[in-house]
């Protein structure tokens, strides 16, 4: 199942085209470049053996990232919250299949809303434990449940796939 932009289904919502063209080409010109900082993680989900690249941009009241409050302000500009939980983007390598990583959740602890923002566009997508796809179009801004199951995957047609999870309040 593929939702449209500003369509909801249950508890999503599905906005294409969230930033204007100018901060899209200046997002995607900071995280694609050579030089933007991405750090090897050994797992993407408990028990499981894959692997992926990810930057922390916001860890509570922390930021850890020089980069954390100009993204950050610019996703969530439009949508309307109390605190940032978490924020980091996320680099999944390029693989020759569609790899499925385990379901999860993002916090399990406490309750969170989840804001996922899609970089690129390639043949990766999010699904949901009740089967929705929502695919991986550049500039398109999920928002959902954090504690909703869901899951992540690679992608086949690009270098990587490259996404910005953010939980808030």
């Amino acid at each position: 199942m593929n939702l449209k932009s500003g369509m909801t289904k249950q508890k999503y919502k599905l906005y294409d085209n969230h930033l204007s063209e100018k901060d899209m080409i200046w997002l995607e010109d900071l995280l694609l470049s050579e030089n933007f900082p991405y750090y090897y993680q050994s797992n993407i989900t408990e028990n499981d053996n894959e692997f992926m690249f990810a930057h922390t941009l916001i860890t509570g009241s922390y930021s850890n990232s020089d980069y954390a409050e100009t993204i950050v302000s610019k996703l969530m500009e439009k949508i309307p919250h109390e605190q940032i939980i978490r924020a980091k983007v996320n680099f999944y390598p390029k693989t020759n299949e569609i790899v499925k990583h385990n379901y999860h959740t993002d916090r399990d602890n406490y309750p969170v809303k989840a804001a996922l923002f899609y970089v690129n566009s390639n043949d990766g997508y999010t699904e949901f434990e009740n089967d929705d796809i929502i695919s991986s179009n550049r500039n398109r801004m999920l928002l959902f449940n954090g504690s909703e199951r869901h899951r992540s995957t690679t992608c086949t047609n690009a270098n990587a796939r490259v996404n910005i999870n953010i939980n808030y309040k």
